[in-house]
């Protein structure tokens, strides 16, 4: 790959991360940043644990870890891909209680295609155990679909922008 192209790859998984942790996003709202993105299709994200996150146990709920897998995938799947693309499935398994002050999670590719993608995502606490992991599959949306603030992200992407 080119000079020219490699870097519009990373000026795009900056322009990712710099919308996924700005004030307002939903996921910046309820504590998850991106911490790490690269043009290959990984990502790593961490939640920050509060106390509006917790369940009623004390721990971490389970709707807070697979947000934050969904959202590191998801940031994965556009930087590799330069397209947006929405969950159409995803299976977890929480394999124990996740507490502490934050938790991290690192998604891959394990397939990028066409109209699917496969993600698989790793969360993990505080001590480095792992606290649950699972697959995510992703849909491809049509380009006439994206929100408006979308297309400077995808000018970066070398794609064709839809006209306003």
């Amino acid at each position: 790959m080119d000079s020219c192209a490699e870097q519009k790859k990373q000026m795009l998984c900056r322009a990712l991360m710099d919308r996924m942790n700005a004030p307002g996003q939903f996921s910046a709202h309820i504590h998850i940043r991106l911490t790490e993105l690269t043009p290959d299709g990984r990502c790593t994200g961490e939640l920050e644990v509060v106390p509006e996150n917790l369940n009623l146990l004390g721990i971490v709920h389970g709707g807070a870890l697979a947000t934050l897998a969904d959202t590191v995938a998801g940031s994965a799947v556009a930087a590799a891909t330069g397209r947006a693309c929405v969950t159409v499935s995803y299976g977890f398994n929480f394999l124990r209680p996740a507490s502490g002050g934050r938790i991290v999670c690192s998604a891959y590719a394990e397939k990028l295609g066409r109209h699917i993608c496969v993600m698989h995502a790793d969360l993990l606490d505080e001590k480095g155990e792992k606290v649950a992991a699972g697959e995510t599959a992703w849909y491809f949306m049509n380009r006439s679909r994206i929100p408006a603030k979308a297309p400077r992200v995808m000018e970066l992407s070398g794609r064709n922008v839809p006209s306003s």
